[in-house]
């Protein structure tokens, strides 16, 4: 088509239409709807929806204060399957409902502010820069930077006023977007969702079962593989699992909630002391090459297999074997390598004769004959503790709080008296307890002076692990804490009593109160503070959404008002086509069109687009 039949379809100047193209468009009446008469209703709907978030946040926060405990809960009764899906929802997931919202709050407010700018007598580039700063949080970021320049002395003055209200404008756009920022990083900590709450607690009662634990003692020796964990502690550390930790076993929580639970609890208690007087009663036997000792007139000599590194545990035995009562809650152990209490002191020990020549050593360097071993009498206790213990189970392995002060170690040597024979079924078997535990796959190896056999002694597992745990078989460990040899040995009983009781729970559920049958509850939390600063934020949301959107009266008089909705090249295109100042020449003649170039040129072209 030629440049004439543009011209006679379409006079931009005298608005002439060719007959059949004006078919085909829409008549002016209509290109002034719906743009020029829904911006107060748009306006009506945007500040609506700012009110509606404030509100949202202002609702929260007066529940907040209100609440006891700034939580509620709804119990599980009231909530089937679709209505509990929404409260999770709801509840649990305010980060992704309010990003959903901020989608259309957005779009509205940029919708409302570019029909605004359309509106104003402004210059070219203040309509430039105001339409760039929606485009994106870092876009207003450059937009603003760039009016560094009014901070010059050469600015001119006479621009001065337009461009101040120009930034304050880009200003306002900035903080909204950091409002919207800041909401997105705040919802998440609006509602702190807790955990399932019982009403009727149900536990696994551990406690209850170590009495009848005690005094069977298959069920001990079923339990006692549990000890290879021993060898994972490191320095100062427990072992820590559900309903088990360190020398303490607790009740089980079958539930869980954001508080903490209490329960009943039990330790295990070992004081090692030095034995006086120990000596070796008779030489060495030619049959397992083993040393008699004497430890206490009323027990049996035990009976130790020395190397340069091992550890001995021994149980106890009554020398008159028609004694009925069981033996006293004691082990008894002997070892070749020191054992220091905290002034640095070793307790008793006794000599052998002759001396025993360790072979195969597990530390090389460490193969000098041994002339004699330290004995040591640990007595057991089992401490019901008095009160009750604070299990919290919204962590996992469950953390416990309880008096530490009836677990107490000791520090110095103090000399060993025989105990009485126990009266609590759950230490009638600590007297045999060395014996019940499964060998190891490892032996120590040495010969006796003066004999020609090589000794084989095979370690039980509790040695085994027990060593390896206090460092026995390292080459740079030349002594052992005592407090750190009574922790292991504590530790050790408390994780076989746990899992021998743990297996009676789970074969024989007639105890009482051990059912999964109680009442639940959705806690949840609202978070004051955080939800004190997303209510300001959203506060100053709207004020800023009013002072960008507002609808302006347009200044040129009998203007049927802007045709377009918005600052698309489609909407531009039609705006410079309309155009009868010829905005697009004069910022033709611009020789270099950098960004820098057309924005200075554009301070000087006044644009207002509102007819």
């Amino acid at each position: 088509m030629s440049s004439s039949s543009d011209q006679d379809d379409f006079d931009l100047d005298k608005e002439v239409v060719n007959p059949e193209l004006a078919r085909e468009l829409p008549s002016a009446a209509s290109m002034r709807s719906p743009a020029s008469q829904s911006s107060w209703s748009l306006f009506v709907i945007c500040v609506f929806m700012h009110i509606f978030l404030t509100g949202l946040h202002l609702t929260l926060l007066v529940l907040g204060f209100k609440l006891q405990d700034h939580s509620f809960t709804v119990s599980d009764d009231r909530l089937n399957a679709v209505t509990g899906t929404i409260f999770d929802y709801v509840t649990l997931s305010p980060n992704v409902i309010i990003k959903i919202y901020l989608v259309p709050l957005l779009f509205v407010t940029q919708k409302l502010a570019l029909r605004k700018d359309l509106h104003l007598e402004q210059s070219l580039t203040a309509m430039h820069d105001k339409s760039r700063a929606w485009l994106s949080l870092g876009a207003t970021s450059v937009t603003l930077w760039r009016y560094r320049s009014l901070l010059s002395l050469r600015q001119d003055r006479g621009q001065l006023p337009n461009e101040l209200k120009a930034m304050g404008t880009i200003l306002c756009v900035l903080l909204y977007f950091i409002g919207g920022i800041a909401l997105t990083i705040l919802a998440p900590d609006l509602m702190l969702p807790g955990n399932i709450v019982g009403d009727k607690t149900s536990f696994q009662r551990l406690t209850s079962y170590i009495s009848n634990i005690g005094s069977d003692r298959n069920q001990i020796a079923e339990a006692f593989p549990i000890v290879d964990i021993i060898p994972l502690l490191l320095s100062e550390q427990d072992v820590s699992t559900t309903g088990l930790t360190g020398n303490l076993v607790y009740d089980i929580p079958n539930f869980a909630t954001d508080g903490d639970v209490h329960t009943n609890g039990v330790i295990f208690d070992a004081i090692c002391q030095a034995v006086p007087d120990v000596v070796q009663s008779g030489d060495p036997s030619e049959v397992n090459s083993t040393y008699p000792l004497h430890v206490h007139d009323q027990l049996a000599d035990i009976h130790v297999a020395p190397s340069s590194r091992t550890l001995n545990l021994r149980s106890t035995v009554w020398a008159n074997a028609s004694t009925d009562a069981p033996p006293p809650a004691v082990m008894l152990l002997a070892s070749t390598i020191p054992v220091l209490d905290d002034a640095g002191l070793s307790g008793t020990s006794a000599s052998l004769d002759p001396q025993a020549i360790p072979t195969r050593c597990t530390v090389p360097s460490d193969c000098s004959s041994v002339s004699s071993i330290q004995v040591i009498a640990c007595n057991v206790n089992l401490i019901a503790l008095p009160q009750q213990v604070q299990v919290f189970t919204d962590v996992f392995p469950l953390a416990t709080e309880y008096n530490q002060s009836l677990d107490v170690r000791s520090s110095e040597w103090v000399n060993w008296t025989l105990p009485d024979a126990p009266t609590n079924p759950g230490l009638f078997s600590i007297g045999s307890f060395g014996d019940l535990a499964p060998v190891s796959h490892t032996a120590q190896f040495y010969t006796i002076e003066g004999f020609n056999v090589t000794a084989n002694d095979t370690l039980t597992m509790l040695e085994d692990n027990l060593m390896e745990a206090l460092g026995y078989y390292r080459d740079d460990v030349h002594s052992i804490n005592l407090g750190d040899l009574e922790g292991a040995l504590e530790q050790a009983i408390s994780a076989v009593y746990w899992r021998a009781a743990a297996r009676a729970v789970n074969d024989n559920q007639t105890l009482d109160n051990d059912e999964f049958d109680f009442d639940v509850k959705y806690s949840v939390t609202i978070s004051r503070k955080t939800t004190l600063i997303a209510f300001t934020v959203s506060l100053a949301m709207t004020v800023l959404a009013i002072v960008l959107t507002i609808p302006q009266k347009t200044k040129v008089h009998g203007s049927p008002g802007t045709r377009v909705d918005g600052l698309g090249v489609l909407e531009l295109t039609w705006l410079l086509g309309r155009d009868k100042d010829g905005l697009a020449d004069r910022l033709g003649e611009v020789e270099n069109p950098t960004l820098v170039h057309l924005r200075e040129a554009g301070k000087r072209i006044p644009v207002a687009f509102c007819g």
